[in-house]
């Protein structure tokens, strides 16, 4: 039996040694490979690829989107939850800062810039950043993403120089202040948290 499968390992590997050493030996040799198609199959040849990698990259762009997505979701999910820990936003509907968020909103400087400074040019760009369709829930939700993206732009020096010499984290405010900027674009006043999650 031992003999056997001697006799099958060699002939199966003898030749795979075989194929290898031909390999080998042809390496510094040089062919040359004359293909002869005509322009039809060509061009056709030409356009499927083109389709290939155009379909390729619109379905991964698609892919990529709802990874982004996911992140913006995750990122606002901890932003929620640390607001909460701090003690600086409710836990009512619609969100508002509570006693604690309303401070640092107005010791930062972030209700001059929201309120009055940049009220109409913030307007403007939560404006053009929503979707057609969007409900009051997107207008929160896109008005915290422009706040936090503006943390280091000059107009937020203020607001940048309060958070390092509090302690506090710039993106906390920010989010607070897109609450505020929610209430300017749907033109409704400001108002403060009944209770914190306790």
């Amino acid at each position: 039996m031992i003999t056997i499968l001697r006799k099958w390992l060699d002939y199966i590997f003898g030749d795979i040694l075989k194929i290898g050493y031909r390999i080998i030996n042809y390496k510094n040799m040089e062919q040359n490979i004359i293909v002869t198609i005509g322009a039809w199959q060509f061009i056709t040849g030409l356009v499927t690829m083109s389709v290939m990698i155009i379909l390729t990259a619109w379905r991964g762009g698609h892919k990529i989107g709802s990874i982004e997505n996911s992140i913006d979701w995750i990122k606002d999910e901890i932003g929620r939850m640390w607001g909460r820990l701090e003690k600086v936003e409710g836990t009512d509907s619609p969100l508002n800062p509570t006693e604690r968020g309303l401070k640092k909103i107005k010791d930062s400087g972030l209700a001059e810039i929201v309120d009055k400074t940049y009220k109409e040019w913030l307007l403007e760009r939560l404006k053009k950043l929503l979707p057609k369709d969007h409900t009051k829930y997107d207008v929160q939700t896109v008005a915290r993403r422009l706040m936090i993206s503006l943390k280091d732009k000059p107009m937020m020096r203020s607001v940048e120089k309060y958070a390092f010499d509090n302690g506090v984290e710039i993106e906390l405010i920010l989010r607070l202040g897109g609450l505020w900027l929610r209430d300017n674009f749907l033109k409704v006043p400001h108002k403060i948290a009944k209770k914190s999650e306790e």
